[in-house]
């Protein structure tokens, strides 16, 4: 079956659309998902306990394949679940997410106001809690972060099903392609843009585990990258 690119936000959409959202308890759910990378079934039933301030990190338990781990909490998204809890959590619920109408966020409620959100901050429409988790991964690939790492912050079990998110944006596909044509641009990486290509085209084309293919893409990203940065130091 044809595969549709999937749906996410660049990081200064993600901004645009956090700025946008003024209910305190979708904001700080929303950021959660957008600095951690949470599933929505995994925010939702998220306990208060499992937040913890003094080590600075959050602590899932059971997500997808009731495999626990831990992801690391930042100082912003710090800030933001502290304000939070102390101006606007419902304190008589045991659940991190919890207003003072209802014991517990549903993932129908945010989804729906993620919606709204989205419209009125002008950002694709469409997206949901699953496109946010989308986008932390993507913003995280854009940044150079190692995929094994994102594998772990995303709870995959397997590292086909994070190497999704390592699409590229088109703008930068065409500059990266425009470097070719520049003959004084020099390749930094120890290996040519050809090398490279021709160790991915020489794989079997039966070939199913993807990881075995990373260190060919990183190299390509690497050499792509070289060629870019050398390419800007020249202009400037």
């Amino acid at each position: 079956m044809e595969k549709k690119e999937r749906i996410y936000l660049t990081v200064n959409e993600m901004e645009q659309f956090l700025n946008a959202i003024d209910k305190p308890i979708i904001y700080a759910a929303c950021s959660t998902i957008c600095y951690s990378g949470l599933r929505i079934s995994e925010l939702c039933q998220m306990k208060l306990k499992e937040v913890s301030f003094t080590r600075n990190q959050i602590h899932v338990v059971c997500g997808k394949g009731k495999k626990d781990r831990i992801i690391p909490l930042n100082r912003e998204l710090k800030d933001i679940l502290e304000s939070y809890i102390n101006h606007d959590r419902n304190p008589d619920s045991i659940y991190l997410f919890s207003s003072a109408t209802s014991g517990r966020l549903s993932q129908q409620y945010l989804n729906q106001m993620i919606h709204v959100y989205a419209k009125k901050a002008g950002v694709n429409p469409k997206i949901s809690a699953h496109c946010l988790r989308h986008s932390f991964a993507s913003a995280l690939v854009a940044k150079g972060a190692p995929i094994t790492s994102i594998q772990r912050l995303l709870g995959h079990t397997d590292l086909k099903t994070t190497n999704i998110y390592m699409h590229v944006d088109q703008k930068d596909l065409a500059r990266s392609i425009d470097l070719l044509s520049n003959p004084d641009t020099q390749v930094v990486s120890q290996f040519s843009l050809s090398d490279v290509i021709s160790q991915i085209s020489t794989l079997p084309e039966n070939q199913e585990n993807m990881q075995d293919m990373l260190p060919y893409m990183l190299e390509l990203k690497e050499t792509i990258s070289a060629l870019y940065y050398s390419y800007l130091a020249k202009t400037q």
